[in-house]
């Protein structure tokens, strides 16, 4: 008998685990593919809500602003100092949308359970049930996603 006489039928054997092997690698290669697409998706997804925190800590800021600016009266809104606060306020609000944050319209909507958060209802004859009567705290989204839900009164 020659060598390869005596390695053949170990062949098939080999063959078998070859192909175990291979398989085993490449099925481990599949999950380290996904391990790293999962580690990078959340690693996204941590970074939004990074993102998210420091806005939901500036949006308080922002409504006070914005309702200090509602009340100054008429006759000091050309003087400089007013006319220096307006552009503040507009700077904020300008560096908010540069990072994707919006403000978004309640006022006569429909509730929304998903933009809305009810703090009150009132009957109001003249709209249908669930109308958004009164906004007081406006909500916003950032990314296209809700980051804060409006505050809202709605009709009963």
């Amino acid at each position: 008998m020659s060598e390869n006489t005596t390695i053949l039928p170990g062949h098939a054997e080999c063959q078998k685990k070859l192909e175990e092997y291979l398989s085993g690698w490449k099925r481990a290669l599949a999950d380290y593919q996904n391990l790293k697409k999962t580690v990078e998706d959340t690693k996204q997804l941590i970074g939004s809500w990074k993102d998210e925190a420091w806005v939901l800590e500036l949006l308080p800021m922002v409504d006070h602003f914005r309702s200090a600016m509602r009340h100054l009266p008429a006759e000091v809104k050309s003087q400089p100092w007013a006319q220096g606060l307006e552009h503040i306020q507009r700077e904020v609000e300008d560096l908010l949308r540069h990072h994707g944050v919006e403000r978004y319209e309640s006022l006569g909507q429909q509730f929304d359970p998903m933009l809305h958060d009810a703090v009150k209802a009132e009957p109001a004859a003249e709209k249908p049930k669930g109308t958004v009567l009164e906004v007081s705290e406006a909500g916003y989204r950032m990314n296209g996603r809700v980051v804060r839900p409006a505050k809202v009164v709605v009709s009963e």
